[in-house]
């Protein structure tokens, strides 16, 4: 697990939770310190990535005595100002992640650069962000983003968006005096977000990793996922489960979601279309969608995750539903 230096990007790897789960599927969590944003974030195309990764998961394979983290593939992160750093690291080394998180970050952009080596890779991502977080950036730039992805490569992504929580300004941020506390009123908080997180790792791990190859001597080739045996989350659930109303959503002439530009146009921006989705259609086993549509619907892996999300959106207490049952991808 790869996590760039921003605040406390340490500390989730080492949150309880998470860490259980790295120690679960024997995932070695490296901190880059001293890992510039010149390596892959902020040069196009990159230079000299390889070496450069090469040389830093070297030491620490030597470090640990434990060649194969040189191989192995990797669950990349990144916060903030880092947020480029999952998602630029799947472009150049599409064959290597497993899986990325965003976290209060930058969303991957659509299109690609044209130097991305990405193709029909099945990269899971989740990009996780505030409500009000730079003035709506989860319908702006992340569900538009997502989408894109979804219509026009194999990634299987979805967004978490927090009531009450800006730019990660968590009640219980780490260090704070209120660690431990939830937002007022809400059942969010940033251990159960990291929880969260802790739960994505696990099944990434679970859907993507071979159990019966380790990466002693080389790369190992990551399993194809099935996007029919997941759960699909409806582009408008986030508007229906938290009462909003509907935020702005636009295509061009190609069907690509296009981004809501900030400050031409200050928050809230809302779509001009208006309506309402029912509570049965806003969850459903992807095996209960026309494949056509599955490109304009967020993945998530399995009902337990699913109903992980909703307990993390659900102001109004809605996730006791009964969610329709699909053959699982993991078990829960």
């Amino acid at each position: 697990m790869l996590i760039p230096a921003n605040k406390d990007s340490k500390h989730i790897a080492e949150d309880a939770a998470v860490r259980d789960v790295l120690q679960k599927h024997g995932v070695v969590a490296v901190y880059l310190r001293h890992f510039g944003g010149k390596v892959i974030e902020r040069s196009d195309p990159p230079q000299d990535a390889e070496a450069t990764f090469a040389q830093a998961l070297g030491l620490v394979a030597q470090a640990t005595g434990r060649p194969e983290v040189k191989h192995c593939p990797w669950i990349t992160l990144g916060k903030s100002s880092r947020g480029r750093f999952p998602f630029r690291t799947s472009w150049w080394f599409p064959d290597r992640v497993i899986a990325s998180i965003t976290y209060h970050g930058e969303v991957p952009t659509w299109p690609m650069q044209p130097w991305s080596k990405a193709g029909d890779e099945n990269i899971l991502h989740v990009a996780i962000n505030g409500l009000t977080e730079w003035d709506g950036t989860w319908y702006r730039h992340v569900r538009p983003g997502l989408l894109n992805y979804h219509r026009n490569t194999g990634w299987l992504a979805h967004q978490v968006v927090l009531y009450g929580v800006g730019h990660g300004n968590y009640i219980d941020a780490h260090g704070s005096q209120g660690w431990g506390q939830k937002v007022p009123g809400r059942n969010i908080s940033c251990i159960r977000v990291w929880g969260y997180i802790a739960k994505f790792i696990d099944r990434a791990m679970t859907l993507r990793v071979p159990s019966d190859v380790i990466a002693t001597d080389g790369p190992i080739k990551l399993k194809s996922v099935d996007r029919s045996k997941g759960y699909l989350i409806h582009p408008r659930a986030i508007e229906e489960i938290m009462g909003l109303k509907w935020f702005a959503w636009r295509q061009n002439e190609k069907g690509d979601h296009t981004t809501i530009p900030w400050p031409d146009e200050p928050t809230p921006v809302f779509s001009k279309e208006q309506g309402s989705v029912p509570d049965h259609e806003l969850i459903l086993p992807a095996e209960a969608v026309p494949e056509a549509a599955w490109k304009d619907h967020l993945w998530i892996p399995d009902e337990a995750m699913a109903r992980s999300w909703l307990r993390l959106h659900d102001i109004y207490k809605m996730s006791g539903r009964v969610l329709p049952k699909a053959q699982e991808t993991t078990k829960p």
